[in-house]
């Protein structure tokens, strides 16, 4: 579908993210084809914590600027809060530790 922009409101704001293209793939079966893309964009604290707060869960519609259509996903807040509990743990894990008796 070519999606190139993400959307979601956020405390009464709309929030418009770009996306940009990594990979796509096709798998056949005797029962037809599933189209697949993957596509990273930037997404701020700010964003994360309001996504893992908002109980309704966060509805992010996908748009294409190179054909017509559209695509709602719903975020729930446990998705953002394990990214933001995984992220913690990553950057603790590589944090310098404290010498142990350094005055």
């Amino acid at each position: 579908m070519y999606w190139s922009e993400a959307r979601f409101q956020m405390n009464g704001e709309l929030i418009k993210l770009a996306l940009t293209p990594v990979g796509s793939d096709v798998q056949c079966s005797q029962y037809g084809c599933a189209h697949y893309e993957d596509f990273v964009t930037n997404v701020s604290e700010d964003h994360l914590n309001y996504m893992a707060s908002n109980t309704d869960g966060t509805i992010i519609r996908l748009s294409s600027s190179k054909r017509s259509g559209k695509l709602d996903v719903q975020i729930w807040p446990p998705e953002p809060k394990a990214f933001i509990s995984s992220l913690g743990q990553a950057i603790d894990s590589i944090a310098p530790q404290e010498q142990i008796g350094s005055n």
